[in-house]
């Protein structure tokens, strides 16, 4: 696995546990296990859960404001668009494990 792809791997594991088990609720031990590294290896790209933490919140922000921004998305009328806005937050209702970060 690459650096760009480990650091991937680790966010999107690091993303599923916090939508299910809360920011408590995960550690650096239970990432290494889902994405195969040592928990070391972790800490070369976020030295502290804090900055893990932060990573996640951007990258969230960022792939919501980036589908919200997708043509068929900002090309509808203003209701059409809340109904795009509450049509993504109900999907994660879709797995009663999650909950959304916004």
């Amino acid at each position: 696995m690459n650096t760009a792809s480990t650091r991937q791997a680790i966010i999107e594991c690091a993303l599923a546990l916090l939508q299910e088990k809360g920011y408590n609720g995960w550690s650096y031990d239970d990432i290494a296990k889902c994405v195969g590294i040592k928990k070391a290896s972790i800490h070369y790209y976020f030295a502290k859960k804090e900055d893990l933490g932060k990573e996640l919140l951007v990258h969230y922000s960022k792939n919501t404001m980036a589908f919200l921004d997708l043509p068929e998305n900002t090309g509808k009328n203003p209701r059409e668009q809340l109904f795009v806005i509450v049509d993504l937050f109900a999907s994660v209702l879709d797995n009663p494990n999650t909950f959304c970060l916004c």
